[in-house]
């Protein structure tokens, strides 16, 4: 199964209203994975924030099987992001961010790392 990073990898946010669940659920969406996917996504860690990233992903991404919300700093989150990844046997992970991927691959996590690029997610 595949994994993928949720904002600006599936979805461009504009955070600048302020209003962080309302952005979310009027995210756009820039990437349709074809298969059954999960999401691991850093995010605010309080309810409203979870329950639009949920509402969110159920509109528009029906085929995604589980969305797991991480916070913490970039070294914590890489971390988490890499417990997942080998947690579940994932076989791809895309993500947009290079700092993120990095770190990743340095934890040796199996899975396939791929860049999201304006034309898709490519081999990192």
């Amino acid at each position: 199964m595949q994994g993928f990073d949720l904002s600006d990898t599936l979805v461009r946010v504009n955070y600048e209203s302020g209003n962080v669940p309302q952005a979310i659920r009027d995210a756009s969406v820039i990437y349709r994975p074809l298969e059954n996917f999960v999401i691991i996504t850093a995010q605010q860690q309080n309810a409203a924030t979870n329950a639009a990233v949920r509402d969110m992903v159920r509109i528009n991404f029906p085929i995604c099987q589980h969305v797991y919300i991480i916070s913490g700093g970039r070294a914590e989150i890489i971390q988490k992001k890499a417990e997942i990844i080998k947690r579940l046997a994932l076989s791809d992970f895309t993500d947009n961010n290079e700092e993120i991927l990095a770190g990743i691959k340095e934890l040796n996590t199996g899975a396939t790392l791929h860049i999201m690029t304006a034309d898709g997610p490519k081999p990192y």
